[in-house]
């Protein structure tokens, strides 16, 4: 292989990658999957499912919150393997030298659409399940997503510190950890 295609194809690989990452983030919502933004979408939603299921369900509310569970994993599944049908169209196109920019913005373009769908359908699906909660319920859902701020903020003041130097880093490289290399 020349040392032109050669690098024409590690910056399709990085821009197959950077398209899969956005398109991917953008249908999952904030952090991706299996982060912040996991299946079904955003964040906050995904807390307010998993509140929900914490508190004393009847066993209709259970099941209406297992099917959008369900129902919110199956779409989130059909974007994930339109993405890696997407990407495998466009490195086909890299490797043919088909790959042209409208095509790539038009393909980025439909995956914040798909997104946003993805996300609005997840909002619907959870409150479709918030709506049948009763008034003790839904008072204890608030103390529990108190509970979840409280030890979210919590989070995100020692990661502040740790980021600006003032907290302890606990792990390799930390206070309190010893390498085998020192003792």
């Amino acid at each position: 292989m020349t040392t032109l295609r050669k690098t024409l194809a590690a910056l399709g690989f990085i821009s197959l990658g950077a398209i899969g990452s956005v398109g991917l983030q953008a249908a999952a919502g904030p952090g991706g999957p299996g982060g912040h933004g996991g299946p079904g979408g955003d964040h906050g939603l995904r807390v307010l499912g998993r509140a929900m299921s914490q508190l004393d369900l009847s066993d209709e509310q259970q099941a209406a919150l297992d099917a959008a569970r369900d129902d919110i994993r199956a779409r989130m599944d059909e974007a994930r393997d339109d993405l890696d049908d997407e990407r495998g169209e466009l490195h086909q196109a890299l490797v043919d030298g088909t790959l042209q920019r409208k095509d790539v913005k038009a393909r980025i373009k439909a995956r914040m659409d798909q997104a946003e769908e993805l996300m609005l359908y997840t909002a619907d699906r959870v409150f479709d399940v918030y709506e049948t909660l009763d008034s003790e319920q839904r008072a204890e859902l608030v103390q529990v997503l108190d509970e979840v701020a409280a030890r979210h903020e919590q989070m995100r003041e020692r990661r502040d510190a740790v980021r600006d130097g003032r907290g302890d880093r606990r792990g390799p490289g930390g206070p309190g950890f010893e390498s085998e290399a020192e003792e």
